[in-house]
């Protein structure tokens, strides 16, 4: 069965985006995503499987307004001195961004494979392709003007700019790009215990338990990693979360 041209299109697009919305965490890391209710979530990658020792973890497609923050719990003595007491804080300028992505998403996966796929016109297909680099220019200037407030230097705009122009499925994912660069050092299981309710905290706790279980089986026995990873454990009980 052969692929036609316009469906291959939309299909390296769409795994272009996917590409980019992909996070590689490592045991000790998990995720955080803030909605435009101020709901908080927390998101785990695939224990399953790993690449490159590391878990991958792809948000929802559709949601790419949701804001991603990757953060650390301590597993172990070094993991502990790469953290702080400072608490999680998302900046609000980023929800400014929420009608750029959501309509260069619909450009990109909705109105280009409608002019590709159905006879609407001979303008439609060019005129959805402007509205989308439109949309993604003026997402852009926003960005610069709030550049400061969101944490990201000059020359990483320059950066993100390119690839939202060079690649437009990368603009759909703006915010999620955004919201990884900015550097958490607040505890997971501390900032958990902060925002989560009740039985997020408890599959919070749970995931955090399969991971030490995880990491006690290739533990050297009676080793001071395996005694950390013991007592980290017993920490973690279910019956010891307030």
């Amino acid at each position: 069965m052969r692929i036609s041209a316009e469906a291959l299109v939309i299909l390296v697009a769409l795994v272009f985006y996917l590409y980019d919305s992909l996070m590689l965490l490592a045991v000790n890391e998990a995720v955080l995503e803030l909605g435009l209710d101020g709901f908080w979530n927390p998101a785990f990658g695939s224990n399953r499987w790993k690449i490159g020792g590391k878990e991958p973890y792809v948000p929802n497609p559709f949601l790419p307004h949701l804001q991603t923050y990757r953060l650390k719990w301590r597993m172990s003595v070094s993991d502990g001195e790469q953290l702080t007491s400072e608490p999680l804080h998302p900046p609000p300028e980023l929800v400014r961004l929420v009608p750029f992505v959501y309509l260069s998403g619909i450009c990109m996966f909705m109105l280009v494979p409608i002019g590709l796929f159905i006879n609407v016109g001979a303008y439609f297909l060019p005129s959805a392709i402007a509205l989308m680099y439109l949309n993604n220019l003026a997402a852009l200037v926003v960005l610069w003007r709030i550049r400061t407030a969101v944490s990201l230097p000059s020359a990483e705009f320059y950066s993100v700019a390119f690839e939202c122009v060079a690649c437009p499925p990368f603009a759909v994912n703006l915010i999620r790009k955004l919201s990884r660069r900015i550097v958490c050092g607040e505890d997971f299981m501390s900032a958990s215990k902060r925002l989560l309710q009740d039985e997020q905290l408890t599959r919070v706790n749970s995931d955090c338990l399969l991971r030490v279980d995880e990491q006690i089986d290739f533990a050297p026995e009676d080793s001071a990693t395996m005694e950390e990873l013991k007592a980290l454990r017993i920490n973690m009980q279910p019956d010891d979360i307030k």
